[in-house]
Order: C-alpha cells, then sequence, then structure tokens
C-alpha cells in the first residue's frame, strides 16, 4: 500500500519533512513501510532456518536506521537525488 500511495502521492522537490499535504501523505505511508518492514524483518526469527536469524535481524536494524537518517535535516540532501542522465 505504501508503494502506491507513494506513487500517487509523489514527494515536493527536495523531498522536505514538512512540504505540502501530498508531500505529508507521501511521509506518513513512507513512514508506515519503514517501520513495518524494519520490525517485521527483526520479527523473522520465527522461521525455521537459523541460518537467517542474524542477517534478518541486521537487515531490520539498517532499515529503521535508514528511517532515522531520513528525518536528520543535515542529511536532507540524500533523501531525494533526481536522476540526471549522462551525456
Amino acid at each position: 500500500m505504501a508503494y502506491v500511495f507513494g506513487a500517487v502521492f509523489p514527494c515536493d522537490p527536495g523531498s522536505p519533512l514538512i512540504g505540502s499535504w501530498r508531500q505529508q501523505i507521501h511521509n506518513l505511508f513512507g513512514t508506515f513501510e519503514y517501520l513495518g518492514g524494519g520490525f517485521r524483518l527483526l520479527l523473522f526469527d520465527r522461521i525455521p532456518s537459523a541460518r537467517m536469524v542474524v542477517p534478518l535481524k541486521i537487515s531490520g536494524v539498517l532499515v529503521l536506521l535508514g528511517l532515522v537518517l531520513l528525518t536528520i535535516p543535515s542529511l536532507a540532501g540524500y533523501r531525494y537525488a533526481p536522476f540526471k542522465p549522462r551525456h
């Protein structure tokens, strides 16, 4: 659902934390996506393959860390990098 809402409500130029109402909806569903994905990876320890538990937990921590890093104002330049074709 977050991908659909992210596409229907694209981010403003520069992807600010505080922006238009479309940006706020984009940020809300993006937050749900990061939180849901990160916590789900942390809860994958219930799977039968014990070899995958540690990599999945590390992935979950990295996703949640990514969410936190997205909120730091000094890193705003990394949130949105428009595509620039090479000539």
